[in-house]
């Protein structure tokens, strides 16, 4: 996820489109991203401060962090 680090919001939005759920804390945001539509699917969550993503996570496993969302930018 290296290639996400300090990339921009909007790109993060134009490439994965809307987020399932997004959370505003102090000055973060973080926007979840489910991988399907079913309520127990793994999720993808990035942390943004002023508008540059600092932070990646996912409770994907190890077989699902191998085909995490890459940067293509």
């Amino acid at each position: 996820m290296e290639g996400w680090m300090g990339a921009s919001e909007f790109s993060l939005f134009e490439q994965l489109g809307m987020p399932s759920q997004s959370i505003s804390s102090n000055s973060r945001q973080v926007h979840f991203w489910r991988r399907s539509d079913d309520k127990d699917s793994c999720i993808d969550k990035f942390t943004v401060r002023n508008t540059q993503i600092i932070g990646y996570y996912s409770n994907c496993g190890i077989w699902g962090g191998l085909s995490a969302p890459k940067n293509k930018k």
